[in-house]
């Protein structure tokens, strides 16, 4: 009995989440996996990166992580350009870190 109102609630709890990111963030996903926000598109690339793409289809960058992209987006939709670098920088530290990671764990 425990279980199934663990389950009901985490149904519920997905649900909400789901309902408060849609409109604080409106996103499609293609049937290639690609997110299109507004006038962006992030698409996946062979090597495992993300690029976001206006409108009409000129590269404003890549990313490591598919959240940051989206990010990224938001913050070139609204001009908010240092807020653009940052998440830029982030991506960038964040993959560092991980290739560290994965580097220290292959020499142990």
């Amino acid at each position: 009995m425990k279980k199934f109102k663990k389950t009901k609630l985490l149904k519920e709890l997905a649900q909400q989440f789901e309902v408060e990111l849609n409109s604080s963030l409106p996103i499609a996903i293609t049937n290639n996996g690609s997110i299109l926000y507004k006038n962006y598109y992030i698409k996946k690339e062979a090597n495992q990166s993300y690029s976001l793409y206006n409108q009409a289809k000129d590269l404003i960058g890549n990313f490591f992580l598919r959240s940051c992209a989206l990010i990224a987006a938001k913050s070139w939709d609204s001009a908010n350009m240092r807020k653009f670098n940052e998440i830029r920088e982030l991506d960038v530290r964040s993959e560092e870190h991980t290739f560290e990671l994965q580097s220290h764990s292959f020499i142990s």
